[in-house]
């Protein structure tokens, strides 16, 4: 049994597209800010010879690990389209395992942003309403993968149980008539 029945308002089949979709913008949008900020902290590092600072080191390394993440998703994103047209179960498994390691991603960040409050100590008025913002406008996006996630696990299990196809979608099915034309009477003399 599925752990979701719908999704996104409709069936786990058209919630795990949308899902894809959801999942590919967002990936789409974080490889263009982590990928510039962590251009941007390489730059920082190299013009202040900030190279000993663990903390621009800690963030530089989570958003490189953000791009590469999000690179995979955006991939996983693709075979999801592809298998939900195909219908194969195998082909959503890429999706299950990028998003499992996005929402570990989002638990590194918050180890991070936990670590880096604790470091600042007497500052944190001053610089930790900026990272407890940061923390509290991704849980939205945390929801929004972990309901994504759970869609397209709950596709992959109707697989498995032999439903979700588009023939078993309401709707979609086609419905053959055959009409038998009958002789015509025999004529009389």
């Amino acid at each position: 049994m599925a752990v979701m029945q719908t999704c996104c308002c409709c069936g786990v089949r058209q919630g795990s597209v949308a899902s894809a979709i959801y999942s590919m913008v967002i990936a789409i949008i974080g490889i263009i800010y982590f990928g510039y900020s962590a251009a941007v902290i390489g730059v920082v590092k190299v013009q202040f010879g900030a190279n000993g600072v663990a903390i621009l080191d800690a963030f530089f390394a989570l958003y490189i690990l953000a791009v590469i993440i999000f690179i995979f998703v955006v991939i996983a994103c693709i075979f999801v389209f592809v298998g939900i047209s195909q219908d194969s179960k195998a082909m959503l498994i890429p999706f299950m395992v990028a998003a499992g390691l996005h929402l570990l991603w989002y638990v590194l960040l918050f180890i991070v942003d936990a670590v880096f409050l604790g470091m600042i100590g007497g500052d944190i008025l001053y610089y930790g309403y900026a990272y407890l913002a940061t923390i509290i406008l991704l849980i939205p996006f945390l929801i929004g993968d972990i309901v994504c996630l759970l869609c397209v696990i709950s596709q992959y299990q109707e697989y498995t149980d032999g439903r979700g196809r588009a023939t078993d979608q309401q709707g979609t099915t086609q419905t053959t008539v055959v009409i038998q034309q009958q002789a015509p009477p025999p004529a009389y003399k």
